[in-house]
């Protein structure tokens, strides 16, 4: 039977270390003030670059998702290369219509110069876990981010909302240095549905490997 402790989607991520980014965040923090926007804001903890959502119906699909990632771990630490591999995180954007129709606000990941290239790594990543049927394939590219509010939690009254106006937030950082020198050295499956303290929420690990 499947193990309800289990929500109907995980995903794979690259972790990004908390510590890199409570500085920045408590500024983004400080600028939402006690605006509606700041309903969606769940702190630095929750941070990471989403490569892939798992669809789970059964204990069997936790199980062959551990499983891929386990035996593959050779592979994928051949893939990720010798040297630690870091990123910055360099000004905002967002997912949706128009920047005041905006679904998500996020960090931009850039990658640093003579550096592994991080984005072919996450590809590669995606595309074992779609030919294994773990994944659900999409033809869609792949877009790094960190996330840093989503409508999806966002409250207007009892309301909940579908987009918001990002505009104020995009003159206030699109440029902004969120972090620098960021190291990606951890592969995880976690669970969606962050839990803990507003503005100190986190996600629960189900299992991860080390790249470096």
């Amino acid at each position: 039977m499947f193990n309800l402790r289990y929500p109907n989607l995980l995903f794979l991520a690259l972790p990004l270390p908390e510590c890199c980014l409570r500085e920045s965040f408590e500024t983004f923090r400080n600028f939402l003030g006690n605006s509606f926007l700041s309903t969606s804001y769940r702190g630095p903890r929750v941070s990471h670059l989403t490569i892939g959502m798992i669809p789970v119906n059964s204990e069997e699909d936790v199980l062959r998702s551990i499983n891929h990632l386990k035996n593959n771990t050779d592979n994928f630490q051949k893939a990720y290369g010798d040297e630690l591999q870091t990123i910055d995180l360099q000004g905002t954007s967002y997912f949706g219509k128009s920047p005041d129709e905006a679904r998500v606000l996020y960090a931009v990941p850039q990658e640093q110069h003579g550096r592994v290239n991080v984005q072919k790594f996450c590809e590669y990543l995606r595309k074992s876990f779609e030919d294994a049927g773990i994944f659900i394939k999409d033809n869609r590219p792949l877009t790094l981010h960190c996330t840093l509010l989503n409508a999806r939690y966002m409250k207007r009254g009892k309301k909940r909302l579908k987009h918001f106006d990002a505009k104020p937030v995009l003159e206030k950082f699109v440029n902004y240095s969120w972090a620098q020198n960021m190291s990606l050295s951890k592969l995880c499956i976690m669970k969606t549905g962050a839990v803990g303290p507003p503005g100190d929420m986190y996600y629960e690990e189900i299992d991860s490997i080390s790249l470096h």
